[in-house]
């Protein structure tokens, strides 16, 4: 076997078996890049601050300098990681870090929208309350197959024209933290963002730094060998 079609068969092992489907995954923006996160409203802008999170880097999300009417801050995301089917690989958990550096909150939600901007989504309050300056871990299991009424009985809630909370669940258009201020505080308040994953309980990234290691240390074993015992094959054809 080629080395290239060898790495490409060790790449896809390691890949959801499902196409379109999300992924147990996980972003903690310690390399001064947003990951594929946007601003959630067209009056906020979202960055990433390299020191300070929990720890190291983190998302900090506030209101655009013109001001803000939808009162809303937070960040989304639309990549495939975190988007399509969460019920065939069971994706069940999310958990995020949260930090209120100024201003105020009044909810702070959870929000999976289906299918693509025409349709609305499912939402969850994660909470009404943030320390200012202190990072506070939330996690928030839930089943991709529940009917509505065990999703309502969970906590969650629907928005206009969006299907049922299953139907949602198995395309997810995007992933969103969302942050309700007051009126008041909305164009003060700054959130920061960090370690939001998702998985199949008590979510463990897929890809953090170590496995990220482990998966380099595999591949680069594999070649080694693969190396190694071409050589010596071309050896053996020499004598």
């Amino acid at each position: 076997m080629r080395l290239n079609q060898y790495l490409l068969l060790m790449i896809t092992m390691l890949l959801p078996l499902t196409a379109n489907a999300a992924v147990p995954t996980s972003d903690g923006w310690d390399n001064g890049d947003l990951s594929g996160w946007r601003r959630n409203t067209a009056w906020t802008n979202v960055s990433v601050v390299n020191s300070g999170g929990n720890v190291d880097g983190y998302l900090l999300s506030v209101s655009d300098p013109g001001g803000n009417p939808s009162r809303t801050i937070g960040a989304l995301s639309e990549e495939d990681r975190y988007t399509g089917d969460f019920q065939t690989p069971n994706i069940k958990n999310a958990a995020v870090d949260l930090n209120l550096l100024n201003g105020s909150v009044q909810h702070v939600y959870l929000r999976f929208r289906y299918h693509d901007d025409t349709y609305n989504g499912w939402f969850y309050e994660i909470t009404g309350t943030l320390n200012t300056n202190e990072w506070s871990h939330f996690s928030v299991t839930f089943d991709p197959s529940w009917t509505d009424s065990e999703a309502v009985a969970a906590g969650w809630a629907k928005e206009s024209n969006t299907p049922t909370f299953s139907e949602t669940m198995q395309d997810v258009y995007t992933t969103e933290i969302r942050v309700l201020s007051s009126a008041e505080d909305i164009n003060d308040t700054r959130i920061g963002i960090d370690n939001f994953r998702i998985g199949l309980t008590e979510a463990v990234p897929l890809f953090d730094h170590w496995s990220k290691t482990l998966l380099i240390l595999i591949l680069g074993a594999g070649s080694l060998l693969f190396l190694i015992r071409k050589k010596h094959y071309c050896d053996s054809d020499r004598q």
